[in-house]
């Protein structure tokens, strides 16, 4: 490993436990509770794809542990075990942290800022419009340190689908 990628691990783990604590942070200042909880896996509708820096550090975390796909791998994350609990939560990616929070983000087609929150979220009573500043989470912030660290890593902008990061039989 070279001097850069492992400055670009540590600089990824920096943003990683950012976004956790902004998350804690962001839920205490928003006036009703998350609907979020073990076993929701609205989001979790599709496989994810990460930049290499990400599934560096997932595989690195996961130590020679594997991890099969789940048979629901067409229509949602292989990672999702069968009571819809995430089987690497303590190492799930940048995207799958920022879910449920309230977020912005800039429009690609227009100069206007968007605003969107889980739908179940919307139900308990969360409006990403009118939720706390200090409770939305910036996507465009977060996306462009994500992509300057990969950078650093040496990461060329693939992203690989999470079921080949967890697997051993996969080299990335």
């Amino acid at each position: 490993m070279t001097a850069s990628s492992t400055e670009a691990l540590t600089r990824y783990h920096a943003i990683r436990d950012a976004l956790d604590a902004f998350h804690h942070k962001a839920e205490a200042a928003l006036p009703v509770a998350l609907a979020c909880r073990l076993g929701c896996s609205a989001c979790c509708s599709r496989e994810i794809h990460v930049f290499e820096v990400e599934a560096a550090a997932i595989r690195a975390e996961l130590g020679d542990s594997a991890i099969a796909e789940s048979s629901s791998a067409r229509t949602a994350c292989p990672m999702l075990d069968a009571a819809g609990g995430c089987r690497i939560y303590a190492h799930r990616p940048l995207i799958c942290r920022s879910h449920g929070l309230p977020v912005k983000f800039r429009e690609e087609r227009a100069a206007s800022e968007a605003r969107d929150i889980c739908p179940l979220n919307e139900d308990v009573g969360i409006d990403p419009w009118t939720a706390p500043a200090d409770a939305i989470l910036n996507l465009d912030v977060l996306n462009a340190q994500l992509a300057l660290v990969n950078r650093l890593y040496g990461g060329d902008g693939r992203r690989i689908p999470i079921s080949q990061v967890v697997s051993r039989d996969v080299q990335l």
